[in-house]
């Protein structure tokens, strides 16, 4: 897995793709979009030009080829595993990260931040539910057999001279469409690292087209 610099291969607001495991998913200075379920999660109120930095390079590039017209080519495209988006919102900065298996969205919160800025939108759903386990389930439709997405539960850290320790994390939703991240029992002089797993919607790798909840949240 690897995120792919938009080199004109891709509208010009996009700045980094994914397309391997799990849905496709194109960065923005401001949101994250799936493909093909056209789902989009918004960083509500962010910062609409933060500071890129890729880093982690990966050795080899990529090219597309679009067509017949060589002209429309592009190639040499440089993909790394992580991107950072600085400043996204004040003192919390996005940092995207992708390993063999999963596409990870970490916010980095430095001391003084104040983490109930960072507020996410979903366009095109239904609703959104926190399951018993701490999973976020977005509904996408009315029916049974409509595809759904699912936000594993996030986890967080700090790491301090004595180690790293985890951090009581959890998502807050705030409607039908926006939720929020809560941590508590941290330590607000060091960095919080919350991190939430973005391989939550159909197409692309594995899918699901019917499935049911039970009382007890279950899927």
């Amino acid at each position: 897995m690897a995120l792919e610099a938009n080199r004109g291969q891709a509208k010009p607001e996009i700045l980094f793709l994914n397309r391997a495991v799990g849905p496709n998913v194109a960065i923005t200075a401001q949101s994250i979009l799936y493909s093909p379920s056209d789902v989009t999660l918004h960083f509500v109120g962010s910062n609409p030009t933060p500071q890129v930095r890729p880093s982690a390079p990966l050795p080899g590039v990529a090219s597309v080829y679009a067509g017949s017209n060589s002209q429309n080519w592009v190639t040499e495209i440089p993909q790394y595993t992580q991107v950072e988006l600085g400043e996204v919102y004040p003192a919390i900065d996005a940092q995207f990260v992708a390993s063999e298996s999963a596409l990870l969205l970490r916010l980095v919160c430095r001391p003084g931040c104040d983490l109930k800025q960072a507020v996410f939108e979903l366009s095109k759903v239904l609703s959104l539910t926190r399951n018993p386990d701490g999973a976020l389930f977005v509904r996408l439709g009315t029916s049974r057999i409509d595809p759904y997405g699912l936000y594993a539960p996030p986890v967080a850290y700090q790491a301090s001279p004595s180690g790293r320790s985890s951090t009581l994390v959890s998502y807050e939703v705030l409607g039908m469409d926006r939720f929020a991240l809560q941590a508590s029992g941290y330590d607000p002089s060091l960095p919080l690292h919350i991190e939430m797993n973005l391989g939550a919607f159909p197409g692309g790798g594995s899918s699901q087209t019917a499935s049911a909840r039970d009382q007890s949240g279950n899927t």
